[in-house]
């Protein structure tokens, strides 16, 4: 004898739950799946960046440099201020689509200092911009200034890294 099926309000019902938990799965790949148009981010803690570490050592030369940088779709032109100690600097930016040129804001932004061996220091922040002409819609850019320390005592700008392995 074969099992009756279940009434029809509970396959309704069933059906509900699969399409509700198809909607969600395909919202968080969306949201977390891979990013075609934008580069995955250096960092990875909460919010983007990890905790600096703790500057109890001894001041190193303050740093107060105006620079121009870019990455793959966004070109910046601003200034980098760091008092030699702690582990927060501060970054201000003039954002340009280097593409299209069209200004895309001007920025006043906390960067995180850390060492990157060889005498070399990563200033890290991200910035938020509207779109650009590689990625439609609101969402930020990765900063990592990268300087070198000299052993005279100044510092030179490297390179700017939005990846770990894409920098310019």
């Amino acid at each position: 004898m074969r099992p009756e099926p279940p009434p029809p309000s509970r396959k309704l019902g069933l059906w509900i739950g699969i399409g509700a938990a198809t909607v969600l799965l395909v919202a968080l790949a969306a949201v977390f799946g891979d990013r075609e148009h934008e580069p995955a981010p250096v960092l990875d803690g909460p919010g983007g960046l990890p905790a600096p570490p703790s500057g109890n050592g001894a001041a190193l030369p303050a740093l107060d440099q105006t620079l121009a940088w870019q990455d793959y779709v966004l070109r910046f032109s601003g200034r980098v201020a760091w008092n030699g100690r702690g582990n927060q600097a501060n970054v201000w930016a003039s954002v340009t689509d280097g593409n299209t040129g069209r200004p895309l804001g001007e920025h006043q932004l906390q960067a995180a200092v850390y060492p990157n061996g060889n005498g070399q220091w990563r200033f890290a922040t991200q910035v938020p911009v509207p779109g650009d002409s590689r990625t439609p819609g609101a969402h930020v850019h990765d900063i990592n200034l990268i300087f070198l320390l000299r052993p005279d005592g100044t510092w030179v700008y490297l390179k700017n890294c939005w990846t770990a392995t894409n920098c310019l």
